[in-house]
């Protein structure tokens, strides 16, 4: 639902007496708006996905086993386990984005016990390493401290 759209159904609610109507009214703008937080979070996921699935390229990494989805999202099965210098780090994907890690193995993994703010401290550490920096950015990296 674009900005008019929206600005036409206020219209149609300010303007209506029947209690139903304005019940329909008001269900149709809520479900709209969900379905707008809906896409724009699996848009969010799928952009993080890209991100970890590059980090697989760099670091040794594999696709936890599947296991019975305990998150609010059933479709959260799989988890990414990436074996960076800092430590595990590891992200929940959806099922739609195991395409991006095809080249992972698949192997059990027992440690459920990171938090996201775990894995950011970790990815933190791992970008603060400067030999990471000269062999992934050879050159460059030295033209950005100038």
């Amino acid at each position: 639902m674009d900005e008019q759209e929206l600005l036409q159904a206020a219209v149609s609610i300010s303007s209506e007496t029947d209690p139903d109507i304005i019940a329909f009214h008001l269900r149709r703008l809520c479900n709209q708006s969900a379905r707008g937080a809906i896409n724009m979070r699996d848009a969010a996921y799928y952009e993080r996905a890209q991100l970890v699935a590059f980090l697989t390229h760099i670091y040794p990494a594999y696709l936890a086993a599947p296991r019975k989805a305990e998150s609010w999202d059933d479709n959260l099965t799989h988890r990414v386990i990436i074996e960076s210098p800092a430590g595990d780090i590891s992200w929940y994907i959806h099922d739609t984005e195991l395409s991006l890690f095809s080249h992972l193995e698949e192997m059990p993994y027992g440690n459920d016990d990171a938090t996201r703010a775990d894995n950011y401290k970790l990815l933190a550490i791992c970008g603060e390493q400067e030999s990471l920096k000269d062999e992934l950015l050879g050159s460059r990296a030295h033209h950005h401290h100038a």
